[in-house]
């Protein structure tokens, strides 16, 4: 199974490279920038990190996952739209030590003048306060608030990123009579992340007593290709309402 890639967008205002490599160095806590990577000093972690020069279509992407939090501000995007560079950082996903510790490498970057975080392989963005909450944040909850995002298309409601954190998606499909689907998938991730449950085919999970019930299938993640940084190994539970 290929281990899958947290890459963030961290777009920000430097004068030039090597005003991001000295930025870096000086205030971002503790790491160091050169041929590419990035690296913690203390531990010996390290990251790939590319530049890109401005990107006119960077505000709209942004906006575009910014659907489903909604904390970016006006002044945020006039940041973004006034980016000089964007960052990528590329790391090793799967696990949550493996998330909570991108979330450290992504805050030294804020910390260097880095002015907002998309999740390019989760497909939303957060506020640099936002992400900055969630990062200190020790609750396992923090992590979904962080990475997964809710979709919903003409047939159906599903999650994306879970595989971020070793864990698979979810999803449900859209009946005439259905309602809050995305609070259901929510509450039905969550209850992965917290209680780690065992999860088996056949069991049937609902929000309270008093909510209707759905069965569990577990299928392949099939809605991206093999080489889409969306795409989960580690599969999606369908819900299906009892009826």
């Amino acid at each position: 199974m290929t281990t899958p890639k947290i890459v963030l967008c961290i777009p920000g205002q430097w004068k030039d490279r090597t005003d991001i490599v000295t930025s870096i160095a000086e205030k971002s806590g503790g790491w160091l920038f050169a041929g590419a990577v990035l690296m913690e000093v203390a531990t010996g972690q390290h990251y790939r990190l590319e530049i890109y020069d401005h990107d006119p279509n960077l505000k709209h992407a942004f906006a575009m996952a910014n659907y489903s939090r909604r904390d970016l501000s006006e002044e945020d995007f006039r940041a973004i739209e006034s980016h000089s560079f964007a960052l990528y950082l590329i790391g090793d996903g799967g696990s949550f030590a493996a998330a909570r510790k991108t979330m450290e490498a992504a805050c030294a970057l804020l910390k260097s003048g880095g002015t907002a975080i998309k999740v390019e392989s989760a497909g939303l963005s957060h506020s640099a306060a936002n992400w900055e909450t969630l990062a200190k944040a020790e609750s396992d909850a923090a992590l979904y608030y962080a990475f997964v995002a809710l979709v919903a298309d003409e047939s159906s409601v599903y999650s994306c990123g879970m595989h971020l954190l070793g864990l698979p998606d979810a999803g449900v499909a859209t009946t005439p009579h259905a309602t809050d689907l995305p609070e259901l998938l929510k509450t039905f991730l969550l209850y992965q992340l917290v209680e780690r449950p065992t999860l088996l085919a056949g069991q049937t999970f609902s929000v309270d007593r008093e909510a209707p019930r759905y069965y569990l299938a577990f299928e392949e993640c099939s809605k991206y290709d093999a080489d889409d940084l969306f795409l989960n190994p580690y599969g999606m539970w369908r819900l299906t309402e009892i009826v």
